[in-house]
C-alpha cells in the first residue's frame, strides 16, 4: 500500500510542454543546459543529463531552435528533463543561411525579452507563424513587420518613424535589453 501511494504522488511532479529551443550549452562532460521557450510554462531554464552522449537518443532532438515535447520534473529548484520528442526540426530551414540567421534572431528577441515563467500563450503561437513564414519565404519585408509585431505583444513599441530594416531592430532591440545582439553579426 505505501509503495503504491508513493507512485501516486511522484505522478503529479512530472509536467508536460510543447517548446521552442532557443538556446543550449554544453554542462560538464555529457550534460546539457537548454533555454526552452514553452506554450505551457513560458520560457524554462531545463537541464538534461546525459544528453550530449554520443549513445544518447536525445542528442538530435535537443538541438537548438527544434519545436519539440518534452516532459520534465523539478528536484531542488532545478528542471530536469525526462524525455522529449522532436515535433519538428526545422532542417529545411536551418540548412539555408540566411533563413536560419533570421531563426536565430528570433530565438534571441526571445531569449532576451521574456521573463522566466511568464506565460505567454499567444507570443508562442505568433513565434511558431514566424517560423513558417521564415519556412515558406516570405519576404524580408514582412518578416520585419511580424518582428515589430511580435516586440509589441512583448510590451515594446517601435518608433514607426524610423525607417524599418535590420539594422534599426537590432539597435532596437539592443538598446532595450542592454546587452549585445550576436546572431546578427554571422555576416
Amino acid at each position: 500500500m505505501r509503495i503504491r501511494c508513493l507512485l501516486y504522488s511522484c505522478m503529479g511532479r512530472y509536467k508536460k510542454a510543447v517548446g521552442i529551443i532557443l538556446k543550449k550549452h554544453k554542462s560538464k562532460e555529457a550534460d546539457q543546459f537548454l533555454v526552452v521557450f514553452t506554450k505551457e510554462f513560458g520560457k524554462l531554464y531545463l537541464f538534461a543529463k546525459g544528453a550530449h552522449k554520443l549513445t544518447s537518443r536525445r542528442l538530435s532532438t535537443l538541438d537548438s531552435l527544434n519545436l519539440i515535447k518534452l516532459n520534465f520534473w523539478e528536484k531542488r529548484d532545478v528542471l530536469y528533463i525526462k524525455e522529449a520528442d522532436l515535433l519538428s526540426s526545422l532542417e529545411t530551414i536551418k540548412t539555408n543561411y540566411q533563413k536560419r540567421k533570421t531563426l536565430l534572431f528570433l530565438a534571441e528577441i526571445l531569449d532576451k525579452l521574456l521573463p522566466v515563467g511568464a506565460v505567454e500563450e499567444k507570443v508562442f503561437n505568433f513565434s511558431k507563424k514566424i517560423l513558417v513564414k521564415v519556412a515558406t519565404g516570405e519576404n524580408k519585408q514582412k518578416l520585419l513587420e511580424s518582428f515589430v509585431k511580435l516586440l509589441a505583444m512583448l510590451g515594446y513599441k517601435f518608433e514607426s518613424g524610423a525607417k524599418l530594416s535590420l539594422s534599426t531592430l537590432k539597435s532596437f532591440l539592443q538598446n532595450i535589453s542592454e546587452k549585445e545582439i550576436v546572431s546578427l553579426k554571422l555576416d
